[in-house]
């Protein structure tokens, strides 16, 4: 039998993957500026995790994580965009690193 702890958790990874791909199909119809989506995701999974701890459910380390990550750099990117900030950051490799560094951590946890 499925607890109202599962039940809950599922439904807020459906709203989470609903929200995502509602950002990609807005971001690929409006053609936003760059690092909209990123900082979406950030606002996304940061999201899910405030409901989740909301509703007594375990807060995902990871998600949490990679939504300040998505967040950080998705706001750098906007403000670059908008000529607010103008140093060059290759955020999309630093995110890939940080995704493959906390993998690797969690991994070496777990042995």
């Amino acid at each position: 039998m499925v607890s109202d702890n599962q039940n809950f958790n599922r439904r807020f990874g459906s709203l989470a993957w609903g929200a995502f791909f509602i950002l990609l199909g807005v971001s690929a119809l409006l053609r936003l500026p760059n690092g909209t989506n990123l900082f979406g995701i950030g606002i996304i999974l940061l999201a899910l995790n405030a409901a989740r701890a909301l509703n007594g459910l375990r807060v995902c380390g990871f998600t949490l994580t990679l939504g300040v990550i998505a967040l950080g750099l998705g706001a750098m990117d906007l403000l670059r965009a908008f000529n607010i900030v103008t140093t060059n950051v290759p955020t999309l490799p630093i995110l890939l690193i940080a995704i493959g560094a906390m993998w690797l951590a969690r991994g070496l946890r777990r042995s």
